[in-house]
């Protein structure tokens, strides 16, 4: 079973193509479930795809956890994932912005956008 309520929350910051304003843009991701839901295989990605951030293999979400994805680098734990970039902000705060979470499969669970 899969819970398709999310909740996104963009967080720009700043001069937002350097570190530390990469770490301060995220999305937060809730599992409102109550069981945990594996995640390997989904996808989170911007307009156009232009940047995909791929879950982790077996990574799982537990029930009423949030994690957030953040555009910059860091340490992976439970809660805290990273796209990677040292350079370039991946939520660019103009229309038509937006962020998808896909499943396995393909198909888009969730959807976000400010505009």
């Amino acid at each position: 079973m899969v819970c398709p309520h999310r909740r996104w929350h963009l967080e720009p910051a700043g001069q937002r193509q350097h570190p530390p304003a990469l770490n301060a843009e995220s999305v937060k991701i809730k599992n409102p479930c109550s069981t945990s839901q594996v995640l390997t295989g989904w996808r989170l990605h911007d307009y156009k795809a232009q940047h995909t951030f791929r879950f982790p293999s077996e990574y799982k979400i537990g029930p009423g956890v949030t994690v957030t994805i953040y555009s910059g680098r860091g340490t992976r734990a439970a809660t805290r994932l990273w796209f990677g970039f040292t350079y370039g902000a991946v939520w660019n705060d103009t229309a038509p912005e937006r962020a998808y979470l896909r499943d396995a499969a393909g198909t888009i669970v969730s959807t976000w956008s400010a505009y």
